[in-house]
């Protein structure tokens, strides 16, 4: 892996490290390819160079940038799971066509950030539309 070291037009020196690696706490190795030079850019914008960061996406990215350095990430599955379950699982097949609703988005939220078993309460979007707790739309 090669680096490439320059400097940005405003003097600060900059590396750009293709395939940032990142080997979690669990020890699970991680990987950005390219998202890292969003981070670096996103420092200079708010003027800060220590910051959380989330990159929204078919695999989100949650960034730890203390010092001007990456110190961790994790990515998440966020944008591709939704599509797999919404178009292809029982969750989502055969639903009419979906409207926009903060509160149940909300209330998905907070199931979901609360819940020590994600597999479990994915299974509460089909039994809340059946209890008429949320509409079918």
């Amino acid at each position: 892996m090669h680096c490439h070291p320059f400097e940005l037009p405003w003097g600060s020196n900059a590396t750009i490290t293709p395939r940032v690696n990142y080997k979690s706490s669990t020890n699970n190795d991680d990987v950005m390819r390219g998202e890292e030079v969003q981070n670096f850019g996103l420092s200079k914008v708010v003027n800060q160079e220590s910051l959380y960061v989330i990159l929204p996406g078919t695999h989100a990215k949650y960034v730890v940038y203390i010092d001007g350095e990456i110190t961790s990430f994790s990515t998440f599955m966020t944008g591709e799971l939704f599509s797999l379950l919404s178009e292809f699982s029982i969750l989502g097949k055969c639903l009419p066509e979906q409207v926009a609703s903060i509160e149940t988005f909300t209330k998905g939220v907070k199931a979901g950030s609360t819940s020590d078993n994600l597999i479990q309460e994915l299974f509460s979007a089909r039994t809340h539309r059946l209890f008429k707790k949320i509409e079918e739309e």
